[in-house]
């Protein structure tokens, strides 16, 4: 009987010591990227285009929430919160806008994967391929860098689970989404492993939920 408790105490002592380093390997933190939005539809020049969206993007992510921030006039700042609705808010705007993420409204022609086609932040990336009805994607990732991807099973929009779903939760390191109206590349510059808050993710209080067009 001694010697049972004492496997069952070195087994249950594995068993945590495992589970414990598999949620190690998921990312927390902040990843800062930089950003270039071009509008091939000419309506917005380049320097307009980093005067009111932004030339930084700050991403804050902890298991099934995330945040980002841009740096234009407009702070343009999204929340997700785990569940099936992504939130935003802007600079002169008294609302809290908010969108479902549960279709993906791109339909996927063709995709693949090749690998090492680039080293972004001394990082050897993958490079997800991806061609839809109405634009291509590049989405550059590292491995070690990654979310669980169950936990966005719901983050359809943008082909964010598509993405998490084909690199086993791989967060990008670069993403190239190039469309007839515009393109956009989004580079990480910096990437910081920390502890973060559950307050970082709270959408702003008392302003009116308005559903986004």
């Amino acid at each position: 009987m001694v010697l049972n408790f004492r496997l069952l105490f070195v087994f249950t002592s594995v068993f945590f010591t495992l589970e414990n380093n598999l949620q190690k390997n998921y990312f927390e933190g902040i990843i800062s990227y930089s950003v270039e939005a071009l509008d091939k539809s000419k309506k917005m020049t380049k320097d307009e285009s980093i005067q009111y969206i932004g030339d930084k993007q700050i991403y804050f992510i902890k298991e099934n929430k995330y945040k980002t921030v841009m740096n234009g006039l407009l702070k343009i700042t999204q929340f997700y919160t785990g569940k099936d609705t992504l939130y935003n808010t802007m600079q002169g705007s008294n609302a809290l806008m908010y969108i479902s993420v549960l279709k993906q409204n791109e339909r996927v022609i063709s995709f693949d994967i090749k690998k090492n086609q680039s080293t972004i932040l001394g990082l050897k990336c993958d490079v997800l391929s991806i061609k839809t009805n109405d634009s291509s994607m590049k989405y550059y990732f590292n491995k070690d860098i990654k979310v669980n991807k169950e936990l966005y099973k719901n983050h359809k929009t943008g082909l964010w689970y598509f993405c998490l779903n084909k690199t086993d939760g791989a967060l990008p390191l670069k993403w190239v989404t190039d469309s007839t109206d515009s393109k956009l590349t989004i580079e990480a510059e910096k990437i910081d492993l920390k502890k973060l808050n559950d307050s970082i993710f709270k959408t702003p209080k008392n302003l009116p939920l308005v559903k986004s067009q």
